[in-house]
């Protein structure tokens, strides 16, 4: 009698869980196209694959193949001008579908630091200090100065005007005064 009750509760568990597999369907987008934002790591939300799913019950997860495994959809500068193989998988059912992210750069690189300064004649000359560029690849800066002589009944002789500008590999650019 044993035997046949646990036969039974098997079967039973076993028809149940090819309900819920049948019951969850996926559908993703086919191509994603991901621009990494200034922090360079984002971590893919399945709203982002997800075209559609009917998986009453479901635990959608979205991961990404990397060397062979699937893994939490977490991108990091690393991934940039890649194609992605990636899935949204209903953790319940074991369901799933496959799409593809190409992984971009369309951030700009962030300058901080630029400030106005003020130096008066009879100030000891300090060195301006270059402002500081973070950016998800590696960036190429530029300074340009521009001079203005100032009339007489002005109380500085000049203003100089420096302009820092910051391009990174993916031609994303900006730039500060």
């Amino acid at each position: 009698m044993t035997k046949s009750l646990f036969f039974f509760l098997a079967l039973c568990l076993s028809l149940h869980s090819s309900d819920l597999q049948a019951q969850c369907s996926i559908a993703v987008n086919a191509n994603v196209n991901v621009s990494l934002p200034s922090t360079c790591v984002y971590t893919v939300p399945v709203s982002a694959l997800l075209h559609s799913a009917n998986c009453p019950g479901g635990n959608l997860v979205a991961e990404i193949l990397q060397g062979g495994v699937w893994v939490p959809a977490n991108l990091n500068a690393s991934h940039i001008n890649q194609s992605i193989t990636a899935r949204v998988r209903d953790t319940n059912s074991g369901n799933y579908a496959v799409c593809t992210i190409l992984v971009k750069d369309k951030t700009a690189p962030v300058i901080t630091g630029c400030a106005n300064i003020t130096v008066n004649c009879e100030d000891a000359c300090q060195p301006i200090l270059a402002p500081t560029v973070s950016d998800c690849s590696p960036v190429t800066s530029t300074l340009t100065s521009n001079t203005e002589n100032l009339p007489c009944t002005s109380t500085y002789s000049r203003r100089i005007t420096q302009t820092y500008v910051a391009t990174d590999l993916y031609n994303n650019s900006s730039s500060c005064t």
